[in-house]
């Protein structure tokens, strides 16, 4: 997958390794960086309408073979990957509501290995006209606490970033907290995208519990924001892909966690 961290607190940059082709200055008087944000609220809130109006925009620009999927992700505005032929694009829900120029901007950074600058700074101007916007509605970030009692996950995050990924996920990660009694389920772990954050529930900080497992439980929630949530029409959305399936089984114990689970699961419930 290729990301573009297009951070609200600086520019957005070239794509590493990738100068920009040289190109004269860009007029963007509708995207004046030192005019309000005329855009609502809502227009932080991804629509099915949004969606398919980038689709569509973004159809008409690269060819059929797009799929757009809306976030709330505030630190990686724009994400995108290939497979079998088709363009997978995350973008946030302001982009619904960008002007023609700015989608061809967008278009061009989905299409080109090498974006003009020209491109840059308008998506860099766009960004910084709704900045405010976005620092209004910021969620309060939670502190990370990785460092468990038996497991430390920021070690086993970093470990499997190296390996699995190429360092390329960004997310943070933390024990979470959670109640303790008898239960029949358990949410072993989640990855939250307007946060960025992967939780992990504290049942699997015990001494029992091998590290391995807790790592196949890190790599899956990785593996999220790698491949994002695709839309499948009528407001339904797939999170466990075939694609994302067929990556997890990539984890060298994933045979051997899975095993561990069922042989296990209830005494982990028994938390």
């Amino acid at each position: 997958m290729s990301q573009l961290d297009l951070d609200l607190r600086g520019d957005l940059g070239s794509p590493p390794g990738r100068p920009p082709r040289p190109e004269g200055p860009v007029a963007a008087p509708d995207d004046d960086p030192t005019a309000p944000s005329p855009l609502p609220e809502s227009a932080l809130t991804p629509t099915i309408r949004g969606q398919e109006r980038l689709e569509q925009a973004l159809r008409a620009r690269l060819g059929p073979k797009v799929m757009v999927q809306l976030t709330q992700n505030r630190t990686t505005m724009v994400s995108f990957r290939r497979r079998r032929g088709v363009l997978y694009a995350r973008l946030h829900a302001l982009f619904a509501h960008a002007t023609e120029p700015v989608l061809d901007a967008i278009a061009e950074f989905l299409s080109h290995p090498e974006p003009t600058e020209a491109a840059t700074r308008r998506l860099d101007a766009f960004l910084d006209r709704h900045r405010d916007l976005v620092d209004q509605n910021r969620v309060e970030r939670l502190v990370p606490q990785p460092e468990g009692r038996h497991h430390d996950l920021q070690r086993l995050f970093d470990t499997l970033n190296a390996e699995y990924f190429g360092g390329r996920i960004t997310a943070r990660i933390t024990w979470t907290k959670a109640a303790r009694g008898k239960r029949l389920t358990m949410r072993l772990g989640s990855y939250s995208e307007e946060e960025n954050l992967i939780r992990i529930h504290p049942a699997l900080d015990r001494a029992f519990v091998p590290e391995y497992f807790v790592a196949s439980v890190v790599f899956h929630e990785m593996l999220h924001e790698l491949h994002g949530a695709e839309e499948l029409g009528d407001g339904r959305r797939q999170v466990h892909s075939p694609a994302f399936l067929e990556d997890e089984r990539r984890f060298a114990d994933y045979i051997r966690a899975k095993r561990w689970e069922q042989k296990h699961i209830r005494r982990l419930l028994r938390y």
